[in-house]
């Protein structure tokens, strides 16, 4: 099936011609794009763009894996690890191979010329789902972080609690980078925020060990059932198809091909993978039956504050990212326009009203939930976006036959059987009244 022969500028969200953003001619050449792009502002490296990719993948879901790993079991969190890292790669690189035959460099405005309106739609939605997750994760932990300081310092009084530091912190920490339109913007934000990832991934290496806990039970290696029922989480760690098209442009123009762009993202998903495990088994193994949801609520100690400061520092930095990303889907659905488009007033609007919605309902809730959370956005979201939209796009785009054209069959089977398998699985425990989840009893 050919693309859709639909001009761009007659679909309202297509790319188009602005001062600072990009614009795509059509070029029936679809294997170098070089000549399709001109950028004016965002040139990006290759550090610069892993970066950002990483900076994307492992956020807040990262400190949900030491219990995903309890869950699963040190084999199941590594094979889940493996297939959901996997398995992203290639939706990836159906995407940009898709996208460079189309001529079409946005996820949303892809799905519009192979399915149709219907199938924007659906892709914008699932990527709300996902970022929505996504920024719940991450301000249930920024709120339960700072709470967790001050209450260290010896603060008991209401502005301390984690409801109201999820609002201050949102609001005077987080409200200035949400206010840049581009993701591209966030390059060296990404940089640092990364850099502090680190820090955290070797705190977690250094303080498990001393925090060790020998009554805390057995290891537990291998529990199918506990894969399932957590699988949503590792694909939400992993994830970062969202910002595959806003990261490609934002390169410079001698990246922007088929092969380089295949090495970026590899290399990305390995080191973000490989940090993952190796937090992951660290937490658990130190604390196994005791690992909570958020691997830092094992270190309550005053001389952890240094550290937690540290996660804030990275959740404040990491948050914006993410938030572009559901702002610039959630205005197509609802404005109609991308968000680089709209006039300043009703962008500035917009922000603040999603970040004090987001705000006041991560507040309300309870931060046990919070792998609940992170299982479900990632298992439903994140699975028709990184899994079953990138392998129709690509089946109906590319010719019979095509490099991935196996590959696409088997990631359409991984998304749907994730879906169900999550769905299924968050219903019993809605039902059961279960989807808060606490760890064993622990002297």
């Amino acid at each position: 099936m050919k693309c859709i022969e639909t001009p761009l500028h007659q679909h309202q969200s297509s790319l188009r011609i602005d001062d600072d953003d990009v614009r795509i001619i059509r070029n029936p050449n679809a294997e170098e794009i070089n000549s399709q792009i001109i950028h004016h502002n965002h040139n990006n490296s290759i550090p610069l763009t892993i970066a950002l990719l990483i900076n994307t993948m492992i956020g807040a879901g990262i400190l949900n894996q030491p219990y995903v790993f309890g869950k699963s079991g040190v084999i199941g969190g590594l094979i889940g690890l493996i297939i959901a890292g996997i398995s992203t790669w290639y939706g990836v690189r159906m995407l940009t191979e898709a996208g460079i035959k189309c001529n079409t460099l946005e996820y949303g405005t892809l799905a519009f010329y192979v399915f149709g309106k219907n199938g924007e739609i659906l892709c914008d939605i699932s990527i709300v789902l996902l970022s929505f997750g996504s920024l719940i994760s991450y301000m249930l932990m920024l709120g339960q972080t700072i709470s967790n300081i001050l209450t260290l310092w010896g603060c008991h009084k209401w502005v301390c609690l984690r409801s109201s530091d999820v609002i201050v912190g949102v609001l005077f920490l987080d409200t200035p980078f949400c206010m840049l339109r581009r993701f591209g913007n966030f390059a060296w934000i990404s940089v640092y925020s990364t850099f502090v990832m680190v820090i955290i991934v070797f705190f977690i290496l250094i303080g498990s060990p001393l925090e060790y806990k020998p009554n805390a039970g057995s290891v537990r290696y291998f529990d199918i059932r506990g894969l399932i029922s957590s699988f949503g989480s590792i694909i939400f760690s992993v994830s970062y198809t969202t910002a595959n098209f806003q990261a490609f442009i934002s390169t410079e123009p001698t990246l922007r091909s088929i092969e380089k762009w295949k090495f970026i993202t590899c290399f990305a998903t390995t080191c973000g993978s490989l940090s993952i495990f190796i937090l992951a088994l660290a937490g658990y193994l130190s604390f196994r039956n005791c690992t909570n949801q958020n691997i830092l609520d094992n270190f309550p100690q005053k001389r952890y504050t240094f550290f937690q400061v540290i996660v804030c520092i990275h959740l404040v930095l990491g948050l914006p990212t993410r938030f572009v990303i559901m702002r610039y889907s959630f205005c197509k659905l609802i404005v109609g326009k991308r968000s680089e488009e709209i006039p300043f007033i009703l962008h500035t609007f917009l922000t603040i009203f999603l970040l004090l919605s987001l705000a006041f309902i991560s507040g309300s809730s309870e931060s046990s939930g919070l792998s609940f959370t992170l299982n479900f956005s990632g298992g439903i979201g994140g699975s028709i976006t990184c899994f079953i939209l990138p392998s129709l796009i690509y089946l109906k785009v590319m010719p019979k036959g095509s490099s991935l054209s196996t590959a696409a069959y088997l990631l359409f089977i991984i998304g749907i059987f994730t879906v169900v398998a999550i769905f299924v699985e968050s219903s019993i425990r809605i039902v059961e009244n279960n989807s808060i989840e606490l760890p064993e009893y622990c002297d």
